[in-house]
């Protein structure tokens, strides 16, 4: 018995020991396993529970059904509490115990899922524990149905094709246990402008603040990002190891972040540290790169195999760009940190000459097309005054150059539109002598062509220098010679008196008709005195006048043409940086013995029009009344036609472009002609045009002149004496052809363009038949007149026949290569034969191809060319016609010329003639009246001159410095002398008044008070009664008005009239003149704008009214009356719109019918004042 219950107790124990075994989990360590049941266990995990589980413990593996609170204790919990997790399942194998369960998307993680647009209604996730850390992990697969995020709408986004979830915390972690991450297949799409690209996103998803981040690697190329395959060839900027970062609180419309990071930026195969900047909300996103340097053939390169662009080669080799700044934005605006324009910049410092820095800044957009800007800052200057102290023409003037010169602007701009052709120019501005000045050049990035080109611009202006100071010495000769034309004139002006003494008409009666005496004593009939008065009105005041008028007009026109023949080729060599600047410089030259002279004639035109002389044509005194003023009138009418000349001159003087000549040069084997422009001192200068596809066969190329045009004649001696003539552009480029014929002779060896007096005229000569010559006046048309001359006998060896002047003359040279270089030089007659010899010599260079008479600066030269050498000498013409020293030599010049021609030909004596001809048509456009145009903005005054149909005319002069406070600008006159009157309100009424010479020009000041009244809104000079009067207008105090004298000095006499009865609405005062009527137009803008006509009163207060008009316009803000061409006008100024209105004046003293509207004037204006 006792040996069985032991067994049975062995047994039973034996059984125990066999179903508790330990069992080690990997994460947990050892554990106990109770079997329960075949294939099932008890485990006992310590403080994570007593778990029942099926399968087997060797191999392990086993699984355990359970719940949520099962799961309390072990690490993750709150996460799987969070995510509520379903149907879990704990599998423990030989890698240790995981959580395999799932959870419903559409609760605790729904919003994300709904985000996300996540449609699967469960996710599986397995969870790896041991007792420290747990990792969650779980996957879902879209690739057959993607999904798309939209991070922006329409402007960024990613694509979902496969999630990978994930969480991972170690034990003691507190909340971060609450997060959930993602490892997403994904394709970015960075902007509306880019494509899809392949990346993997990791999101990141905190339970607790219910936020979504997010952080994607794009694993394919960004290429060409934002649009810039618009602009750019393929792959030309290429990112990689793009990274995107994004925060989006779950359920927000937005995210609250939202950027890229560029790990490697490739532009133009240049790497670049690469930053991008986004504005989401906005839609807007910018690239910032930078570099340290790329060469300027990196540069090149990227316009023009990078944007295609077909570039002028004019970038400097070893020059390097430093601080490279990439921007780009297909948006523009404010983008995170940027403000950046819309398009592609590149820009950076470039290092030249060891001494400046070049600023470059480059832009590209689709709708403005491409522009490249290369700024040289005046660190410059230095590299430039060292060229500088080496140009020897500019040693007599160097120390001026050194301290004067000043670089302000190196500009060179290129464009491009969508053509992607490339051009533009380099602005350079700078300042020597006091003077600033300006020009464009063929584009260039190279600093030795740029300091070249401004060397040859200082070189010109030391040459102006120069010629300014010559032109002191010019100017006096000619105001003398010019002064005693004028006393010419006047004294055979005075000889007509003469004849007034021998011719009364009265005294001839008498003694002829002794009984009409008689009759007239006896009778008291006096009718052939009435009769002796009218002839005299009719014949004898009148031919008297013109008798006195005829040799003043021609005198006088004389005088200012001999001074204008003097000094203009000299003057109009004088130019500044803008017409205004040209206008004052040469006014500065002349002025005051220019304004001396016409003083002069102006004095001698009063004398002549106030002589009494003509009252001895009566027999009474009293009744010489009407022809007094049919005397005067005639007088003043050819005054007038004086002083419209002397304008048109000044006019001349003041805005010619400089007589420098133009050269053309032909050469015949390829057919082709070069024009050339002169510099200052007699260099040949830049090429400015030139023209393929000319005949190859032309013999014969000669510039000439007819009635004033500039022609050009072709002359073709192979194919049967062709000849073709065209008009001549101002530049000497050729122009449309006027005429051409076959018929010539095809043996003429030379032709030639000369003047006989004032006469063009053509010479032909032939060296056959023993030398023959012709001569031809020129039509009008420039086409061939009469034959004057054909004489045979002539050297048949001439191989170069020249025209030429000296000192007004004309002279004929005659140059042969045969007998060691002779020449002949020959007077030409008035009729256009050729006169006597008057030089002839030898032992000239028997190689000269071309020989070429010119003028520059008033100077005659002689330009002589030998072919074989490209050489060419310019040599002065002595004052007798023979040739003077040599005054330059050059010997770079091209060797395959045929022939040279100077391209504009109009001597100044040419010019002369002409203008004598033709100077009344020429002058019929102008008036003496003039417009003062006062901006206050700037403090600036312009003079322009008035046409005679009354419209603008040319700007006579400009002044900037005054003041900008004026108030009131008023012309007035005071004692015959012209005068202007600044007012100013503020400073207690200030006013100045000044004395004004011809064209606007200031005298001295007469007069100075700021005592006035500060409340004087219009003031406005007027005659009454044939005085000089002013009246002073305020709008406050009910319309007060007063009017004073003006003193003969020019300064306010006595007041003789005030009133406080005005309207107070008026806006703006004018007097004005209808017919031989004072009159006052008074305008107010209120009530639709009217305007009211008052006669005026002898005594200077106001008449009738002639008129009274409403619906006039309300916004004119100046009313100015002027005459031109006997009319009398008015002017309207609207200041909002720059547009002006003239209408004539109706002899009632109302307003007539408008004659002129004017667009486009500057809307700045303040005061307009008439001369």
């Amino acid at each position: 018995m006792r040996l069985k219950i032991t067994l049975l107790l062995l047994v039973l124990a034996s059984a125990t020991f066999a179903q508790t075994q330990k069992v080690n989990i990997k994460g947990f360590g050892e554990i106990s396993a109770t079997k329960k049941a075949d294939n099932q266990y008890e485990l006992d995990l310590n403080k994570y529970g007593n778990f029942i589980a099926t399968g087997t413990l060797d191999p392990l593996a086993v699984k355990i059904e359970t719940t949520i609170e099962n799961l309390r204790e072990f690490p993750g919990y709150k996460l799987y509490e969070k995510l509520d997790l379903q149907e879990i399942e704990l599998n423990i194998g030989q890698n240790g115990l995981t959580i395999d369960a799932s959870l419903d998307t559409k609760k605790n993680f729904g919003d994300l899922c709904k985000m996300l647009k996540i449609p699967n209604p469960q996710m599986g996730v397995s969870i790896a524990v041991s007792k420290t850390k747990f990792k969650l992990e779980g996957e879902l697969d879209f690739e057959d149905d993607p999904i798309i995020i939209n991070v922006v709408p329409d402007f960024s986004r990613f694509t979902l094709e496969n999630l990978g979830v994930e969480a991972t915390a170690e034990a003691g972690e507190g909340n971060a246990e609450l997060s959930l991450g993602f490892a997403v297949q994904t394709r970015w799409k960075p902007t509306q402008w880019d494509p899809d690209i392949q990346s993997v996103t990791e999101f990141s998803y905190n339970l607790t603040t219910n936020e979504l981040s997010a952080a994607a690697s794009m694993t394919d190329t960004w290429s060409n990002p934002m649009l810039l395959s618009e602009l750019l060839k393929p792959n030309s900027v290429e990112f990689s190891n793009v990274a995107a970062a994004l925060d989006w609180p779950v359920g927000a419309p937005a995210p609250s972040g939202f950027g890229f990071t560029v790990g490697k930026a490739k532009f133009f195969d240049l790497e670049f540290g690469a930053f991008l900047a986004m504005t989401p909300t906005d839609k807007k996103i910018a690239i910032q790169a930078e570099r340290n340097q790329i060469t300027m053939n990196d540069f090149s390169r990227i316009l023009r195999n990078g944007f295609g662009l077909k570039v002028p080669d004019l970038f400097p080799d070893n020059v390097y760009i430093k601080d490279v700044v990439i921007l780009y934005s297909p948006t523009g605006g404010e983008v995170g940190e940027f403000e950046v324009q819309q398009g592609f910049i590149l820009k950076g410092k470039a290092n030249i000459l060891d001494a400046a820095t070049a600023q470059i800044h480059y832009f590209a957009n689709l709708e403005e097309g491409f522009f490249m800007d290369y700024r040289i800052e005046a660190d410059l200057k230095e590299a430039l005054m060292k060229e500088l102290r080496k140009v020897k023409p500019l040693e007599p003037v160097m120390d001026k150059v050194l301290s004067t010169f000043q670089l302000r602007k190196v500009h060179t701009h290129l464009e491009a539109g969508m053509d992607l052709d490339m051009s533009g120019s380099t602005a350079v501005a700078f300042d020597v002598f006091g003077k600033s000045h300006s020009f464009d050049m063929q584009a260039t990035l190279k600093p030795k062509d740029i300091i070249d080109a401004i060397i040859s611009k200082v070189k010109e202006q030391g040459k102006v220098m120069e010629i300014a100071g010559k032109i002191a010495g010019t100017v006096g000769d000619a105001s003398q010679k010019a002064y005693g034309i004028a006393s010419n004139a006047f004294n055979n002006a005075r000889k007509e008196l003469g004849t007034v003494a021998r011719h009364t008409h009265g005294k001839e009666a008498a003694k002829s008709v002794g009984s009409l005496i008689t009759n007239a004593v006896k009778n008291g009939d006096i009718s052939w005195e009435n009769k002796s008065k009218t002839k005299c009105d009719e014949e004898c005041v009148p031919n008297l006048a013109r008798n006195m008028a005829r040799p003043m007009l021609e005198g006088n026109n004389d005088a200012v043409l001999s001074f204008y023949r003097d000094v203009y080729p000299e003057l109009t060599l004088i130019e500044g940086s803008s017409p205004a600047e040209t206008l004052n410089l040469r006014k500065d030259l002349i002025w005051d013995k220019w304004n001396k002279l016409t003083e002069k004639i102006d004095e001698d035109w009063k004398s002549i029009i106030y002589d009494k002389t003509y009252i001895r044509f009566y027999i009474k005194p009293s009744s010489a009344t009407n022809g007094g003023k049919i005397y005067r009138r005639l007088i003043r009418e050819q005054r007038t036609e004086h002083q419209k000349f002397r304008k048109f001159l000044f006019q001349k003087m003041m805005t010619d472009k400089s007589t420098l000549p133009s050269w053309v040069f032909y050469e015949a084997s390829a057919g082709s002609g070069e024009f050339y422009k002169m510099n200052l001192d007699g260099s040949l200068g830049t090429k400015f045009a030139s023209t393929d596809g000319w005949r190859t066969t032309w013999s014969e190329i000669e510039y000439y002149s007819a009635n004033g045009q500039n022609l050009v004649l072709f002359y073709d001696q192979a194919n049967g004496g062709v000849a073709e003539m065209y008009k001549v552009k101002d530049d000497g480029t050729l122009g449309g052809r006027i005429a051409s014929t076959s018929s010539w002779l095809s043996t003429w060896s030379d032709i030639e363009h000369y003047r006989a007096g004032d006469k063009d005229m053509l010479l032909f000569y032939q060296q056959a038949d023993g030398g023959m010559g012709a001569m031809y006046e020129l039509k009008a048309n420039g086409t061939l007149g009469k034959r004057v001359a054909m004489t045979k006998g002539w050297k048949g060896t001439w191989s170069d026949i020249e025209y030429y002047s000296a000192k007004g003359k004309d002279f004929m040279l005659f140059y042969e290569q045969a007998n060691g270089g002779a020449a002949e030089m020959y007077s030409i007659n008035s009729n256009g034969t050729l006169g006597g010899r008057v030089a002839a010599t030898k032992g000239w260079r028997s190689t000269w191809s071309d020989i070429e008479y010119f003028q520059m600066g008033g100077k005659d030269l002689m330009l002589f060319y030998e072919k074989k050498s490209g050489t060419g000498e310019v040599y002065e013409i002595t004052p007798n016609g023979g040739v003077g020293s040599r005054v330059m030599s050059f010997n770079n010049w091209d060797k395959s010329w045929n022939d040279i021609e100077p391209g504009n030909l109009n001597s100044i004596d040419q010019q002369i003639s002409w203008l004598k001809n033709n100077w009344r048509s020429l002058s019929a456009k102008m008036s003496l009246s003039s417009l003062l145009f006062y901006e206050n903005t700037s403090g600036t005054g312009v003079l322009h001159g008035v046409n005679s149909n009354g419209s603008l005319g040319a700007q006579i002069t400009e002044t900037d410095g005054w003041r900008k406070t004026w108030s009131e600008v008023e012309y007035y006159k005071a004692g015959g002398k012209d005068m202007i009157l600044f007012y100013q309100q503020k400073d207690g009424g200030y006013a100045e008044m000044y004395t004004v010479g011809a064209y606007g020009s200031y005298g001295s000041r007469v007069a100075q008070t700021n005592g006035w009244k500060s409340t004087w809104t219009d003031i406005e000079y007027y005659r009454a009664g044939g005085k000089d009067l002013m009246l002073f207008y305020e709008q406050a105090g009910g319309g007060r008005a007063e009017m004073y004298r003006i003193n003969a000095d020019g300064t306010l006499g006595g007041r003789i009239a005030t009133t406080s009865s005005w309207l107070s609405k008026w806006s703006d005062i004018e007097y004005y003149r209808a017919g031989d009527k004072d009159m006052m137009l008074f305008y107010q803008q209120a009530d639709g704008g009217m305007g009211a006509m008052f006669e005026l009163k002898e005594n200077g207060t106001l008449g009738k009214r002639v008129a009274m008009t409403k619906g006039w316009r309300a916004t004119w803000s100046d009313i100015e009356y002027y005459r031109a061409n006997g009319k009398d006008l008015m002017l309207f100024y609207e200041q909002k719109t720059g547009t002006a209105e003239v209408y004539e004046i109706s002899p009632n003293g109302g307003l007539g019918g408008r004659v002129m509207q004017m667009k486009g004037w500057r809307k700045t204006w303040s005061d307009i004042e008439a001369y």
